[in-house]
């Protein structure tokens, strides 16, 4: 199933929780509670019928913050299937993400004048 957001939803994949903290093993009841907790998430689909004031820049492939339990699992069973959240629980997009892909970019291409000599 590949879930598709329709409406005023936001299609997001949670962070999934780390297995350990540290080098001791968290038991998969925790893990999942902290997992159903989590307030940060990449950006996998918008709705064509979104609010602009709640997603002002927002866009496929940021790391938006939303609301805690807000939304609900594309697949109940899965504790880390994508999640539809209603437009406005999409609380800010994280800058460091856009910042670090910008570097990226910006760093590939870089390479590529420098490799092809029009340095």
């Amino acid at each position: 199933m590949k879930p598709r957001a329709i409406g005023c939803r936001v299609l997001i994949q949670p962070e999934i929780v780390p297995e350990k903290f540290g080098s001791i093993y968290k038991p998969t009841d925790a893990r999942n509670r902290e997992q159903a907790a989590a307030i940060r998430g990449t950006v996998l689909g918008i709705g064509p019928r979104c609010n602009p004031d709640y997603t002002e820049g927002l866009k496929v492939g940021d790391r938006a913050f939303y609301a805690r339990y807000a939304g609900f699992r594309c697949d109940e069973d899965d504790p880390n299937s994508p999640i539809l959240v209603n437009d406005e629980d999409i609380c800010g997009v994280d800058d460091e993400s856009r910042e670090e892909e910008q570097s990226q970019i910006h760093f590939s291409g870089f390479v590529t004048e420098q490799a092809s000599g029009k340095m």
